[in-house]
């Protein structure tokens, strides 16, 4: 079996973060583009998830498998510890201010967040979820969608 059939790069070049759903595709642009990830794909084998190279090398997330030592990404989109280490990084950058919200706004979502940078840089971003509504914004944040 080949590296190639084992991995499968993912291209998130033409995302809309306000409309893209938690999962992977949302998962590997706020890995790569807000925590500094490289070398992402998805392995099919065990457990069909997403691995690559943190910018640390943190070895709570190590696995060995054909594809060589890669380590698995977190379900940023999707859990709201993961979606936490987002708003560290935001805090580490210095970007500036960030608001949760909770809104009854029916089509965007039940919680929007805001990042406030510099004197008039503002994103926001709604979702149904608080942890999508971060990656939403931090990616808006960076100019990936």
């Amino acid at each position: 079996m080949t590296q190639e059939r084992d991995e499968e790069r993912i291209s998130c070049a033409t995302m809309d973060a306000d409309k893209e759903p938690a999962g992977r595709a949302l998962d590997t642009l706020i890995a790569e583009k807000v925590m500094g990830w490289t070398e992402i794909a998805l392995c099919h084998a065990p457990d069909a998830r997403l691995y690559g190279i943190p910018p640390d090398g943190a070895p709570e997330r190590i696995l060995v498998h054909t594809a060589g030592l890669k380590h698995r990404i977190p379900e940023y989109s999707s859990d709201i510890a993961a979606a936490w280490e987002v708003l560290v990084v935001i805090g580490e950058r210095d970007w500036g201010r960030v608001e949760i919200s909770r809104t009854k706004l029916p089509p965007t979502g039940h919680y929007q967040c805001t990042i406030y940078w510099g004197e008039d840089n503002v994103v926001m971003a709604f979702a149904v979820t608080v942890s999508l509504a971060i990656c939403r914004a931090a990616l808006k944040a960076v100019g990936a969608s």
